[in-house]
């Protein structure tokens, strides 16, 4: 089966250890309602009042029990062929923005400011854009909104794929997979997003590398500064200040303000 077709063999998917699962379920509902034939599933610490299939962890987590649970457990609870992966501050904005070619990818992840040199150098805020060498940068994909088949979930248990010692903040689930493991997963056969489509896929904050895009033709978001309320509100976790200064979040208030014509709520 393909094209649309194959949402049937998308689980959508948030993963929370910490009793605030329910957070996260305006994020599953939406994905859910964009990719028609999906099922959503939150897996949480705590049975919560809520009208979304769960299925419990054995204990509570921290973000670095997330990590090692997204690496070698999650497999386990996801049934599909796929899995698009969710949070409270990463959510679907239009579901006529996919595009079919992400199925023949098995990690899909939104374009971030984060990359790891051939050097070993790690660089963030696109400082790695100014590189002559910036065609060989691994851009981190961000994991909190992501498209995952099942088999790259099963790989790093299938075939020992250890987490890397790494920097702090570079412990993270999608640097490790996207940057440190990411050699090991393509010698397996694994196939992760083009930059191309990673960048029409999703975006944590845009940066040079989407100079003239169409914001209004990517498909969903993932950022700490943003949290879905509703179907039609969000929190702004930036200042109106804070939002002149930062590059590009001008242009994203207005998206998700004037073309999406979610009610924001500002800090």
């Amino acid at each position: 089966m393909g094209g649309r077709g194959r949402f049937k063999e998308v689980t959508v998917v948030a993963v929370y250890g910490d009793g605030r699962g329910a957070t996260a379920v305006p994020s599953i509902k939406r994905a859910v309602e964009a990719l028609p034939g999906s099922r959503g599933l939150l897996i949480t610490n705590e049975e919560l009042d809520v009208d979304v299939k769960q299925r419990l962890l054995g204990g509570g987590m921290d973000y670095n029990g997330y990590t090692e649970f997204v690496m070698y457990s999650l497999h386990n609870f996801i049934e599909t062929e796929f899995c698009l992966i969710v949070q409270h501050d990463g959510w679907v904005l239009d579901g006529k923005n996919w595009r079919d070619e992400w199925f023949e990818f098995d990690y899909v992840g939104g374009f971030t400011h984060a990359a790891l040199m051939p050097n070993g150098q790690f660089y963030k805020n696109y400082q790695w854009t100014n590189l002559p060498n910036v065609g060989e940068a691994l851009v981190v994909q961000n994991g909190g909104l992501s498209l995952r088949s099942k088999r790259f979930l099963e790989a790093p248990s299938k075939y020992g794929l250890m987490r890397r010692q790494a920097p702090e903040g570079m412990m993270y689930e999608d640097i490790q997979l996207c940057c440190l493991l990411r050699r090991d997963l393509e010698k397996l056969g694994l196939k992760f997003a083009t930059d191309e489509e990673a960048r029409l896929f999703s975006f944590e904050h845009i940066g040079p590398p989407h100079s003239g895009m169409d914001v209004t033709k990517i498909f969903g978001h993932h950022s700490r500064f943003r949290q879905l309320l509703s179907n039609g509100e969000m929190l702004w976790k930036l200042t109106r200040k804070q939002t002149e200064e930062i590059y590009g979040e001008k242009v994203l208030l207005d998206l998700f303000e004037k073309h999406y014509g979610y009610t924001v709520h500002a800090v």
